[in-house]
């Protein structure tokens, strides 16, 4: 009866190690590599195919059961449907499994599907999704096609430096499409369907490095042109040609356009004189504000996790010369909302800040000397100064009585004699800069709109004459930043990125009043939404992300301009002499992101 006890128990012990439960899940997968090639799924006749394959169960809470010795059983379909391989392999302890499977100089071009089943006691058989890998021809292996001509060619020859190009390509006659069949190609390795052809173009850029772009077509090409697009960066000689491949079940066809230039003109202001200048994973959420007039000081905001580890705001400024942060002596009462927005300015002399936040829209006035915090009792929607030091604020206003936007009333406050009046209103004054004497608004304009969209241009308002000036050249420009003014105040200088939810990247740009303008940042992910440039005109103070180790950061970049943003008068001359192209920059000293 012991023994019968004890068999009982072991019984009791076994069945649940080796009996799936409803939350353990087996599986595994099969990858095919050649090491030679260095190509996955995609092989040459006569290569090598090394077959890796992996075997385990998990559990739903996230535990890893290893399955020693399971099998793996394995067919080999050709491009026809044909079996060509049939085995099984047992994997070893950790559940794992390898075979090599050579192709033959016959081997047959196309899709090969891989179908593997993989076997464990007490699991289900585990049934891995679909694989296939391609036998695809050597270069050497494709003929030039006669009477199929390829064009190719730009939209502008001489491109401004961080737009895009388009560059425009026809093939007219077109092959029949019921005789493409499906193939790989070797060199874009696309894969291309039944009745397409591989479309590729090959840049060539000014420092000897190549870039491609590839598609795959099915469409008749005498009726349709197709386009591509590249980010004319870095500035020179580009060379482009563009190569069409297809496969009629026998032979592989490739025809080639003519190689093509075009020129990316050399920027004025940007340059790749581009340096870290701070990094650093306590500080989160980094906003820069405005550069000190003597410009050994940046304004910033960052967040901080207090004890209930809630990120609270702090305002803060940046040494540009012992690279350290310093907080203000601001009371954190003020402070009070999690994740709180900051707008910060220096005064003209740079002995005060003027700041608020979201949370009650108060403008306070630190005085960095005396240490001492004021409460202006001005609460506004957002503000800016002139170089006065009179504080231009936005108040909103009640909504319309025909339902639309509610007014935002533009105040001005003069600090001396504590005294505010009205100056103008408009729906679209929501956020704005002012220029050094008062008299010019910056802003986003409502030109047009619709049921869930709305176009907006940059701006200016004039305040003694009332009239708005659109800058329609400047594309692009619905979303962003706060654009602002150049101290010359013949430049604008705007941040662009996405309206909705989306790409979440963005760029800067700097223009004149008639929309010539240049890209300083391209289009990025690391969206350059917060950056300040030196009274000098100089550097550029710019945020992005950055990870060291697999661990976020903060980094602050700074580049050099390859010019300084010019005094009056002369950015115009230089604008338009180089022939600028409206696109997208940065420029000179910051007021205010919002």
């Amino acid at each position: 009866m012991k023994y019968f006890a004890i068999f009982l128990f072991l019984i009791g012990f076994f069945v649940p190690v080796f009996a799936q439960q409803d939350d353990v899940h087996f599986h595994g997968d099969l990858n095919a590599w050649n090491w030679e090639s260095e190509r996955e799924n995609q092989f040459f006749r006569n290569d090598t195919i090394l077959f890796s394959g992996w075997s385990n169960a998990y559990q739903d809470w996230g535990g890893v059961i290893q399955t020693p010795h399971s099998t793996f059983e394995i067919q080999i379909l050709d491009p026809a449907g044909v079996s060509i391989f049939n085995d099984k392999f047992e994997a070893d302890e950790q559940g794992n499994t390898s075979f090599e499977f050579g192709l033959d100089e016959k081997a047959e071009f196309g899709r090969y599907e891989l179908k593997t089943k993989i076997h464990k006691d007490g699991f289900e058989t585990y049934d891995v999704d679909y694989r296939y890998f391609f036998v695809i021809p050597r270069e050497n292996e494709f003929v030039l096609a006669q009477n199929y001509p390829l064009e190719l060619w730009f939209d502008q020859n001489n491109v401004q430096f961080g737009t895009y190009e388009n560059v425009f390509w026809k093939m007219c006659p077109f092959p029949a499409q019921n005789d493409l069949k499906e193939f790989a190609d070797p060199a874009s390795h696309r894969e291309v369907g039944k009745g397409e052809l591989s479309f590729y173009i090959e840049y060539l850029d000014p420092n000897g490095e190549r870039k491609t772009e590839s598609t795959s077509y099915g469409h008749d090409i005498c009726e349709r042109i197709g386009q591509w697009t590249i980010l004319a960066d870095p500035a020179g000689k580009w060379t482009a040609q563009a190569t069409a491949r297809w496969f009629d079940g026998e032979k592989f066809y490739e025809i080639k356009s003519k190689p093509k230039e075009f020129v990316v003109n050399e920027p004025l202001f940007a340059s790749n004189q581009i340096t870290t200048i701070f990094r650093s994973s306590d500080y989160t959420e980094i906003r820069l504000l405005d550069w000190s007039p003597d410009g050994q000081n940046i304004l910033l905001s960052y967040s901080q996790a207090l004890e209930d580890g809630v990120p609270y705001s702090k305002l803060a400024t940046f040494n540009v010369n012992s690279k350290t942060i310093t907080d203000l002596d601001i009371p954190d009462t003020i402070f009070k909302e999690p994740y709180e927005l900051i707008y910060g300015q220096f005064s003209p002399s740079g002995e005060q800040v003027y700041f608020s936040n979201l949370s009650n829209r108060e403008i306070y006035i630190f005085d960095m000397k005396q240490k001492t915090n004021t409460d202006t009792g001005i609460q506004a929607v957002s503000f800016s100064t002139d170089q006065q030091g009179n504080i231009f604020y936005a108040k909103e206003g009640k909504a319309t009585s025909t339902g639309g936007n509610p007014e935002f009333h533009l105040l001005k406050y003069d600090t001396k004699t504590n005294a505010a009046q009205e100056i103008a209103n408009d729906p679209d004054f929501w956020s704005f800069d002012i220029n050094a004497d008062g008299t010019k608004i910056l802003y986003r304009k409502t030109t047009d709109s619709g049921d869930g969209w709305a176009k907006r241009d940059l701006a200016i308002y004039d305040v003694n004459t009332k009239t708005s000036t659109i800058i329609s050249r400047v594309e692009n420009a619905d979303c962003g930043s706060q654009p602002i003014f150049a101290p010359n105040e013949e430049l604008i200088i705007y941040h662009i990125q996405g309206c909705t939810k989306g790409w979440s990247g963005g760029s800067l740009g700097i223009t004149d009043m008639n929309g010539n303008s240049e890209v300083l940042i391209p289009p990025t992910n690391d969206n350059p939404a917060y950056f300040v440039i030196s009274p000098d005109g100089s550097h550029l103070v710019y945020r992005y992300p950055s990870y060291v180790n697999g661990t976020a950061t903060v980094g602050l970049y700074q580049m050099t301009l390859a010019k300084p943003v010019p005094e009056f008068g002369a950015i115009t001359a230089l604008i338009l002499s180089l022939s600028l192209i409206s696109v997208t920059i940065i420029g000179t000293k910051f007021r205010k992101n919002s």
